[in-house]
């Protein structure tokens, strides 16, 4: 079983909370555990860090059931896709924000007509 079954099975479990996952109610969750793991990380707390990374884990994976998607697969594609935009030779040395405007230079609006 994959962590996105576990979610799913977690939730089925539990049909009150199944309702209220909405996709709009889930991004809201997704905001308000973002919001604590920058708490997190600000004051230091590894511990309190691995929950609240776990937390935003387990929402992301919620929502990709609600709408329907594997996640899994996403992330890989998503992963290709990266290195195919983000080359390497150009993350090695000198100026992040430099090789971020190359790569905004070279791709323009490239990222939303692969989506589309």
């Amino acid at each position: 079983m994959n962590l996105q079954e576990t979610v799913s099975l977690f939730r089925e479990a539990r049909p009150t909370m199944d309702e209220k996952n909405t996709p709009e109610f889930l991004c809201h969750l997704l905001t308000l555990e973002l919001n604590e793991l920058v708490e997190a990380v600000e004051i230091g707390q590894n511990g309190l860090i691995e929950h609240e990374v776990a937390d935003i884990i387990f929402l992301a994976l919620e929502l990709a059931n609600v709408i329907g998607f594997d996640a899994e697969t996403a992330v890989r594609e998503k992963s290709g896709r990266n290195i195919l935009k983000y080359k390497r030779e150009y993350f090695q040395d000198g100026d992040y924000l430099e090789a971020v405007k190359r790569v905004k230079e070279e791709w323009g609006d490239g990222d939303i007509e692969f989506y589309s």
